[in-house]
C-alpha cells in the first residue's frame, strides 16, 4: 500500500492565525507588565523621598530632635546617596562616586540613576545640611538615614 499524504501536516489559516494572535497577546502582556512595575519603581522612590521630606520638615520645626528614618525602596536600588557627590570617599562607596561624580542639582541622589526617570535621579530635600557626604545602602530592599538636629536654630543633620 502506498501512502500519498506522506506525513504532510496542513493547517489553516484559521489556525495559523489563531497562534499568531496567541503571540502577540503573550507578548503586549508582557510589555505591559513590565511598564507597570517601572511605574512601581518610581512610585516608590517618589514615596521615599516625599516621607523623607516630611521627616525631615518634623525634625526642622522641632528645638531639638534624634530620629530614625527607614524606608523601602525598589528592588533595584542599591544606595541613596547624600551631598556634595564629587567629595564621596571613592574608597569607601567607588560605583557610587564613579557614577554620581557629575550628578547635577540636589543634595540627595539614586543608585543607579537609571532606576527611575531623569526628574527622581536627584532630590533637593530642603532644611537639610549633610556634614560628610555618604551613600545608605539598601539592606533588605529598605535604605536607612539618621536626623538629628540640636538646637532651634539650626538645618536638620543627615548621617548614615
Amino acid at each position: 500500500m502506498l501512502m500519498k499524504g506522506r506525513g504532510q501536516m496542513q493547517m489553516s489559516f484559521t489556525m495559523i492565525f489563531s497562534i499568531i494572535l496567541i503571540i502577540v497577546t503573550i507578548a503586549v502582556a508582557i510589555y505591559a507588565i513590565a511598564k507597570f512595575m517601572d511605574t512601581s519603581n518610581c512610585l516608590k522612590v517618589r514615596l521615599y523621598y516625599e516621607d523623607l521630606e516630611k521627616e525631615a520638615e518634623r525634625v526642622w520645626r522641632s528645638a531639638a530632635a534624634d530620629a530614625t528614618f527607614r524606608r523601602e525602596v525598589p528592588k533595584s536600588v542599591q544606595s541613596i546617596c547624600f551631598g556634595d557627590t564629587s567629595k564621596l570617599d571613592a574608597r569607601r562607596y567607588p560605583a557610587e562616586s564613579q557614577a554620581l561624580r557629575s550628578s547635577g542639582e540636589g543634595n540627595t541622589y539614586l543608585y543607579p540613576r537609571s532606576v527611575c526617570e531623569t526628574s527622581l535621579a536627584s532630590r533637593e530635600i530642603a532644611h537639610v545640611t549633610v556634614p560628610a557626604p555618604f551613600c545608605a545602602r539598601a539592606e533588605n530592599r529598605h535604605v536607612t538615614i539618621h536626623l538629628s538636629k540640636t538646637s532651634s536654630e539650626e538645618l536638620v543633620s543627615v548621617a548614615p
